[in-house]
């Protein structure tokens, strides 16, 4: 590593089993960085099943076959997406392979693990074992995160169950840094995650939220522009865990309450993911004529800025996107035991946002939130996230890692 004059190649695995929020986040963090690196490869490794979110954007991606977290079973297992003649350990082996081969052939300089730190169920450990801190030849291995996580074994499982790791090794000890993609104030990492271990805490960096793009940067998306011919009244945007049914049903058929001087359009946006019996369902839904439907968007802020009200979840990329844009809305977080997503909810003002759980939205009464949300005076957006100024930061670490001895 003593011999890089600059970073050559750079290899990103994001496990993305579960949502396609985490290849939105490690886009929009890889943005950031090859503005300083225009002559840096990035390879990522993705489960998720939008490599487009990459590949769109001059990112060379292996699609890893995909699995899913089922959080709505019993023990929440991992099953495999698609692929279902094939059982999920066979399809953990293939992954590993896949990882192996990529890690052989790409041979690169830094290797950026998103969420877990050995990957589902450790697949990700070779990239660990090739780390600097066990390997003198080894690259630069670093961790990105949202901040908030659920606390989940597999962000912290002993080196001792993954192949290829000695069992004395401790596997936040590989890390050459963790990056943060939040404020300490919100989420303390190393106290809620890694035990307040003292020699992690000077390579902990909390770099402040990120989104993949700011108001100046909507520009009218011609496929958006096309979506709203109307103003909209609401966009809805629900994703697939939950009470999902239930929650269609009582939204949209508060619409009817909505008075006709304030009706526009209401835009659902399906999550990829939810099952086509469940999405049949909310079709049929009497309410439900006069509802326009789309597939999955990736990235909804320019919906969002063309919206009057929003609809949504609690994620990360999605509570960053209300900030960028500024738009009212109300926020019915997933329910976790960890409270992740009501965490990230309090960080909306109340001026922007009501929040209601699942069983206060069913109980309650939908339609006069909507219509107060809507009566409520326009603001510009005043919150700006950076993702230049990560990517600076990253970047000026990885140069200074990479040379040291």
């Amino acid at each position: 590593m003593s011999q890089v004059t600059d970073l050559r190649r750079v290899l990103v695995y994001t496990h993305n089993s579960i949502g396609l929020g985490h290849a939105v986040r490690v886009m929009a963090v890889i943005d950031g960085m090859r503005a300083l690196l225009p002559s840096t490869d990035f390879l990522v490794l993705s489960g998720g099943s939008a490599p487009s979110i990459f590949l769109g954007e001059g990112i060379e991606t292996i699609k890893l076959p995909g699995v899913r977290h089922d959080l709505d079973g019993p023990g929440q297992p991992f099953r495999p997406r698609y692929l279902h003649t094939l059982d999920r350990d066979a399809v953990f082996a293939w992954r590993g392979r896949l990882i192996r081969e990529c890690l052989d052939a790409f041979a690169p300089d830094v290797v950026m693990v998103e969420h877990a730190l050995a990957g589902l169920r450790g697949e990700a450990a070779p990239l660990l074992a090739r780390a600097r801190r066990l390997t003198p030849d080894g690259h630069v291995l670093v961790h990105l995160s949202r901040g908030i996580h659920c606390g989940a074994p597999m962000l912290l499982a002993p080196a001792a169950s993954y192949p290829g790791l000695p069992p004395e090794a401790a596997v936040t000890g590989l890390y050459d840094a963790f990056y943060v993609l939040e404020e300490r104030a919100v989420a303390d990492v190393n106290r809620e995650f890694f035990g307040d271990v003292a020699a992690l805490e000077p390579r902990i960096n909390y770099l402040g939220r990120i989104a993949a793009r700011n108001a100046e940067e909507l520009n009218g998306d011609k496929r958006v522009a096309e979506l709203c011919l109307g103003r909209p009244l609401l966009l809805l945007s629900l994703g697939r865990h939950g009470r999902i049914l239930e929650l269609h049903a009582r939204l949209l058929a508060a619409l009817d309450r909505v008075p006709a001087a304030l009706a526009g359009e209401t835009l659902v946006v399906l999550d990829p993911y939810l099952p086509p019996e469940q999405v049949a369902a909310i079709k049929a839904l009497p309410c439900a004529a006069r509802v326009r439907f789309t597939p999955f968007i990736p990235c909804l802020e320019e919906i969002m800025a063309a919206a009057a009200v929003v609809v949504c979840r609690a994620g990360y990329n999605t509570v960053n996107e209300l900030l960028v844009t500024g738009k009212p809305a109300l926020v019915i977080p997933e329910s976790h035991p960890s409270r992740e997503q009501e965490r990230r909810a309090g960080i909306l003002s109340g001026r922007q946002a009501v929040v209601l759980t699942e069983q206060a939205c069913l109980d309650g009464d939908p339609a006069a939130m909507l219509i107060d949300l809507l009566a409520r005076p326009v603001r510009s957006a005043t919150v700006r996230f950076d993702r230049f100024a990560v990517g600076r930061r990253i970047v000026a670490d990885l140069r200074r890692l990479a040379r040291e001895p």
